[in-house]
């Protein structure tokens, strides 16, 4: 279970660390789906932003002791996904919907097996329960 949530976690930050290097170049194509969509050029350095911030997160719990850097990547992710697919559709571009669903649909898979692997039996969490009683 430890290895299938690594290999999905290290392919959703691979994609949100291309994708988000491919915000800052700004290709032609990547522009042109912009003007269909109908939003501003100058938002893709600020999701280019994201999705790199997203991929350093879901790697910084050697970093930070806590896990909530990476359970906020990988709800960040998934939310910028959902809404990324929900902009496609009401742009009357659903043909190019399908990426964005497969890559939340990814994102909501690495956080339930995160969050899954931690409710395992013999895994604690910072916010286990302690017990209290006084002998």
């Amino acid at each position: 279970m430890k290895k299938l949530e690594l290999g999905v976690r290290a392919v959703l930050a691979l994609i949100a660390l291309s994708s988000g290097l491919m915000d800052f170049a700004a290709p032609d194509a990547l522009l042109q789906s912009f003007g269909n969509l109908r939003l501003p050029t100058y938002y893709l350095p600020f999701f280019g932003v994201l999705k790199v911030l997203g991929m350093l997160g879901l790697f910084s719990e050697p970093v930070v002791k806590t896990d909530v850097l990476r359970q906020g990547a990988q709800w960040g992710l998934l939310f910028y996904f959902v809404g990324a697919s929900v902009t496609h559709v009401l742009a009357n571009d659903a043909a190019h919907a399908g990426a964005p669903v497969v890559l939340a649909l990814l994102a909501l898979t690495s956080l339930v097996l995160y969050v899954r692997g931690k409710a395992l039996p013999g895994h604690t969490t910072a916010a286990a329960p302690r017990n209290l009683a006084v002998a």
